[in-house]
This record gives C-alpha cells, sequence and structure tokens, in this order.
C-alpha cells in the first residue's frame, strides 16, 4: 500500500489546481452574494470542470487522483466540489453502471464536458442529515408510470438537467429508479433552499404531481433502486469525506497564516503555548483524515472488498474532525481579537454542513459496526 503520489498523479494535481484557482475560485463568493445568478455560476464552474478532465477523473479514472486533485477543489470552492461530486459520482456513476445504451448516450457525454447536470433524489438518502422526506410513489400504468409525492431537500436541483427519482414502485418496499428531464410534465421544482453553510450549493425541494414516466425511463432493473444506491454508496462517502478534508483544509491554512501575521507579548500568535496546542490538533486530524481517504481511495482502485467500510471510516472521521477543526480555528482568531474575519466565519459555517452531507455520525457507526460484527473471527 504506496501513498506516496505519483508522476502522473502530481501533473494532473497541479494543473487541475491551476485551473481552479483561476477558473472557479472567483466566483466562490459570487455563488454566496449573489441568490439569482447561483444556478447559473454553477454551471459555468461544471463547465471548466468538464474541460480540464476532473468530471471524467470521478466517472472513470483512479479514485486517488481524483480524491487528490478534489481536497485543492473543496477547499477553493466547496459547493462546487460537491454539485460535481453528486452529478458525476451520483448521478453519473448510477447511470454508468446500471444506464441503457440510450440512456448514456443521451447523458454522459454531455456530463463529461459540464454541458449536462444531473442530480439524484432519494428522499433525504443524499441529502444532509436531519433533512429527509418520504420515498415519493411510483404507480404503474398501462403505459408507464405515474409518480407522486415530494423531496424537500435535493442538492444541485435548481441547476439540473435532469433528476434520477427513487420511488417506491411495489411492495414489500420495493424501489426504482427513474430519470426525468428538468421539463417533465409534473414536476416542479421549489424555491431554492437557504443554507447556513456551503452557501453557494444550488439546492431546492421538488413535487411530483401526476408526473408521467415512461418505460424507458426506468433505471435498470425494476425495484432494484436501494441496491442500486448501495453500489455507489462508497463513492459519495469518499467525495463527502473529501469535501470534509478540503474544508478544514482550507480552515487550518488560514488560521496559521493568521497565527504566524497576528502579534502578541512581542511575538507571533502562534508561538503561544495554548495557540500551537490547537493548531497542533487541527494539522493532526487533517493528516490523519487524508490517510483514511487515501486508504480507502486505494482499495476502491484495487478492488478490495472492504473498500465501502474504509470509505464510511473514512467518512466519521473526516465529517466530525472538520467541525473541531473549524471550532479550533475560530478559537485562535477570537484570541487575536479577529471575531469578524470573514474567511473564518465562512469556514466554520461549511464545516457544519460538511460534516453533516450523506448521512449522519450515528448511521455511519451502525454501518461500521455492521461491518465489523460481519467480519469477527475472518482473517
Amino acid at each position: 500500500m504506496n501513498y506516496e503520489m505519483t508522476k502522473e498523479q502530481i501533473g494532473t494535481r497541479f494543473r487541475m489546481n491551476s485551473e481552479f484557482l483561476y477558473a472557479v475560485a472567483p466566483n466562490r463568493d459570487l455563488l454566496e452574494k449573489s441568490r439569482s445568478r447561483r444556478a447559473l455560476l454553477i454551471r459555468e464552474n461544471m463547465n471548466t470542470l468538464g474541460r480540464n478532465g476532473f468530471l471524467d477523473l470521478i466517472l472513470e479514472g483512479d479514485p486517488m487522483t481524483w480524491c487528490i486533485a478534489g481536497e485543492d477543489l473543496a477547499g477553493m470552492c466547496p459547493a462546487t466540489f460537491l454539485a460535481a461530486a453528486v452529478s458525476a459520482a451520483g448521478f453519473g456513476t448510477l447511470l454508468q453502471r446500471f444506464g441503457t445504451a440510450s440512456q448514456k448516450n443521451e447523458r454522459l457525454p454531455g456530463l463529461r464536458r459540464g454541458e449536462f447536470l444531473g442530480t439524484v433524489a432519494c428522499g433525504g438518502s443524499m441529502a444532509v442529515s436531519g433533512i429527509g422526506g418520504s420515498v415519493p410513489r411510483a404507480e404503474r400504468k398501462k403505459n408507464g408510470w405515474v409518480l407522486g409525492g415530494t423531496d424537500p431537500f435535493v442538492i444541485g436541483a435548481p441547476a439540473a438537467d435532469a433528476f434520477l427519482v427513487l420511488a417506491e414502485s411495489g411492495p414489500e418496499n420495493n424501489a426504482t429508479f427513474f430519470i426525468l428531464n428538468r421539463r417533465t410534465k409534473g414536476l416542479r421544482i421549489g424555491k431554492p433552499v437557504e443554507l447556513l453553510g456551503l452557501r453557494g450549493l444550488p439546492a431546492a425541494g421538488i413535487e411530483m404531481r401526476s408526473c408521467f414516466a415512461p418505460p424507458e425511463a426506468v433505471l435498470g432493473k425494476e425495484g432494484s433502486g436501494r441496491e442500486q444506491i448501495e453500489a455507489v454508496t462508497e463513492s459519495l462517502l469518499l467525495a463527502a469525506s473529501v469535501l470534509s478534508l478540503g474544508v478544514g483544509t482550507s480552515c487550518l491554512e488560514l488560521t496559521r497564516e493568521y497565527a504566524k501575521r497576528k502579534t502578541a507579548f512581542g511575538k507571533p500568535l502562534g508561538l503561544l503555548e495554548d495557540v500551537g496546542a490547537r493548531l497542533a490538533t487541527m494539522f493532526t486530524m487533517i493528516d490523519i483524515g487524508r490517510l483514511l481517504v487515501l486508504r480507502a481511495a486505494w482499495a476502491a482502485a484495487s478492488g478490495d472488498p472492504e473498500c465501502g467500510i474504509l470509505a464510511a471510516c473514512a467518512r466519521l472521521f473526516t465529517g466530525e474532525s472538520v467541525e473541531k477543526i473549524a471550532d479550533l480555528g475560530m478559537q485562535v482568531h477570537t484570541a487575536g481579537g479577529d471575531v469578524g474575519n470573514e474567511g473564518i466565519e465562512r469556514c466554520f459555517r461549511d464545516a457544519r454542513m460538511a460534516g453533516a452531507v450523506f448521512g449522519s455520525s450515528g448511521a455511519l457507526r451502525s454501518r461500521i459496526a455492521g461491518a465489523s460484527l460481519d467480519r469477527q473471527g475472518k482473517p
């Protein structure tokens, strides 16, 4: 197991980092402050990610490479990273694994180029913990299906071209994914949701009223929706881990520069014992989180059957540690008398949201505990 970056990974990271810095990062403030242009700005950033190959990297590339490059993007603009992860690792991977040739040919080329944006509506399964909803219902008709119900929180909904909607479609809790284009009759997208953190992220609820879906809108086998979402869970957990890692790294960089620049008692703030201890804890948490993410990514790349549980471990640690990192960063800024720093305030808010994306810590602990019990006695 070698976590050292290859020359190819270093080159990819450098190339993408340069484009992120000059084409994506400048839109961050605009995304947060311009509600009316948020969907348009996200689409502009998706075009940039498509041009530099980041979206294709998520769909086809080495998980370690996109996790390494994704950390930089998540630190510069976490809203853009999360929108890209849902579109590529969520919508795109589901379509690539289970879609028909026609479904793939219609949507995947545009998604790779960043010209097509997809999202997934799973009744809260891919939302922020605590923001959930019941799964919509699909009734079979003679010539297709009729969907009804709501999902109160769908990441990327205001900007999406198509939705993968999970709906109950039969007895015994069977569920099926349906591909609905944005202009499908009966599909209504609600007002954008304003979030505590990740304020540049376009999100909204959706409502389906007698929404008709033809047979060709079904993704894969009827009734296999829950198995399908489980099949891409490792990619989503990796993406959420990278999001937390990027936000935490950004918080550390801001705090470190502040501690070097600010003076107290005639010396840099960072040389004070209490401040230095906080910086050391922040650095240690980020480094451990990065190792967990790379281990899970390595397992995914090598086909290790335990990659899913390793991704859950990485997600649990990074999701909880990013909040602690943000707390420590805020304490350092407060100790220096800087209580109105926009950068650290944004990191503090973003950390709260990043730590809650794609499931709660309780659900992750249950998942990890179940896997631990299953492997008891195994070599």
